[in-house]
């Protein structure tokens, strides 16, 4: 058997326990206190780069929040847990247009951890992405397996 395919699917595993553990996590926090917060950044930028024929380019969402936990200032980022990395644009936006600056939101805090901050506690899909990964590189090795 290939070092490369059992050392991908290693990986594979990894990236599949840590969506595991990730995903505990956003199941508890439907249950995580809430307080106020307030949205100090929300926007989106697009880069473009060119290259060869191909045009590529990036959106990112910039995105920040303020809230305080038994009087100390928090600052938080995430609105749930998962890797935004692989929002669409269509995504960044419904965020943009749901969480504009100034607004007044409800900020969900982790009890153990208060700097753990969500603005939509629970299990959302861009937590799955690493188990899509993660069974893609397992799949060679149950290939070799299977043959």
């Amino acid at each position: 058997m290939n070092v490369v395919v059992i050392g991908l699917a290693v990986v594979g595993v990894l990236l599949i326990g840590y969506t595991v553990m990730t995903g505990y996590v956003a199941v508890q926090s439907r249950g995580w206190p809430v307080v106020n917060g307030r949205i100090t950044q929300s926007e989106m930028t697009m880069s473009r780069e060119y290259g060869r024929s191909l045009w590529s380019g990036q959106i990112q969402l910039h995105f920040a929040y303020v809230y305080e936990v038994d009087g100390e200032p928090l600052t938080g980022s995430r609105v749930w847990l998962g890797n935004t990395a692989v929002l669409q644009k269509f995504t960044i936006q419904r965020i943009l247009s749901a969480y504009p600056p100034d607004a007044v939101v409800p900020v969900a805090y982790s009890p153990g951890r208060p700097a753990l901050a969500l603005l939509e506690p629970g299990l959302h899909w861009p937590i799955l992405v690493p188990v899509v990964v993660g069974l893609l590189l397992i799949l060679p090795l149950v290939w070799t397996m299977i043959q």
